[in-house]
């Protein structure tokens, strides 16, 4: 039985919050996998004692999710695989390609944009595996009038979700600016955003110079830490703003949940989602957004026939069962590939 860490910071980005709870939940009994978290509010208060930490167990493979985490593993002398979390970035790929002759490292993204970054950036294609990731389909088949009423959200509003509101790659400016044009011809649009993350007070004061009562804080609100899936089945649309790469799985928790959906046409937001088949696609601009979503709220034949397509794409191509066996492969490989001198030098 591999010995496996996932290696992340305690307030990481939603996709590696959720794909490192489905990989220690599935593949339990497989491989034993641990958990280790770095940060305030985590196993480890900053990333010496996670150095310290990882020098003393004994693990296989370091699973590490994002830069400054990939650094401390490589401190430890562990072998690595690295995933990009969010997104990767040229001090990513210019440490992996440094470290490679010296640790027993791999790489393996969830997304074709990403994997097409690393190795334009020098890391070897045969050291960087794709497994796109995964999703559970969501069981929202109708909107769930509960949940909006402890929202606070009228029948007869229109809740457009934003997809990971918090996250650094979602452009917010254009996300408010978009529904402030809805919102200042009808009130009953608003903002449905889960709270909390790096970036959630720079979107509310954003919002505030809009429209007070544009954005529904889902956290305040309820009163507790909110996820993007618990969210879906309150939502009438949702929209997607990244103009600059893009994790997959905030998308595919829309898709899988049969939300009509909104994007830009940027190449990593094609990747996922094709126009006037299983969402509607815009250029980066307020107006040409606030006139996608106005369309699908206004004809409902479309939004259902987006939504269904988008749900039947999500279960046939993203499913987490295809993610957690490519992953088994992934670690597989990844241990197997450990000569005994790398192992002594990682040791």
């Amino acid at each position: 039985m591999k010995r496996i860490v996932l290696f992340s910071e305690v307030d990481a980005d939603f996709q590696t919050r959720q794909c490192i709870e489905q990989l220690a939940s599935g593949l339990a009994g497989k491989h034993d996998v641990r958990r280790l978290t770095v940060g305030r509010g985590g196993d480890c208060r900053h990333l010496p004692a996670a150095v310290w930490q990882l020098l003393h167990t004994q693990t296989d493979l370091v699973h590490v999710w994002g830069d400054r985490c990939l650094r401390a593993a490589g401190f430890a002398r562990k072998a690595i695989l690295f995933t990009p979390a969010p997104l990767p970035t040229p001090a990513g790929a210019k440490w992996l390609r440094s470290a490679r002759p010296l640790l027993p490292t791999r790489c393996v993204c969830l997304s074709g944009e990403d994997h097409r970054y690393l190795i334009e950036h020098g890391v070897p294609p045969e050291q960087c595996d794709l497994v796109r990731a995964g999703v559970k389909l969501g069981a929202r088949l109708t909107t769930d009038t509960t949940l909006r009423s402890e929202l606070g959200a009228a029948t007869t509003d229109c809740l457009i979700l934003l997809a990971a509101d918090a996250e650094p790659w979602v452009d917010q400016h254009l996300a408010v600016q978009a529904t402030a044009i809805l919102h200042s011809l009808d009130p009953r649009y608003r903002l449905l955003v889960t709270g909390g993350g790096r970036d959630h007070r720079r979107l509310l004061r954003l919002a505030a110079h809009a429209a007070p009562s544009l954005v529904m804080d889902a956290a305040e609100l309820l009163g507790r830490r909110v996820e993007l899936p618990e969210l879906v089945p309150a939502a009438d649309l949702a929209i997607c703003p990244a103009q600059h790469g893009l994790p997959p799985l905030p998308i595919l928790t829309c898709m899988a949940g049969g939300v009509p959906l909104v994007g830009l046409a940027t190449r990593a937001t094609s990747e996922l989602i094709e126009d006037h088949y299983t969402a509607l696609l815009a250029p980066p601009k307020a107006k040409r957004l606030a006139q996608r979503l106005l369309q699908l709220a206004e004809d409902a034949g479309m939004a259902h026939r987006l939504a269904d397509a988008a749900r039947a794409e999500a279960y046939k191509l993203f499913p987490l069962s295809r993610f957690l066996g490519e992953m088994r492969i992934v670690y597989d490989k990844a241990t197997s590939s450990i000569s005994p001198a790398a192992e002594g030098s990682a040791a």
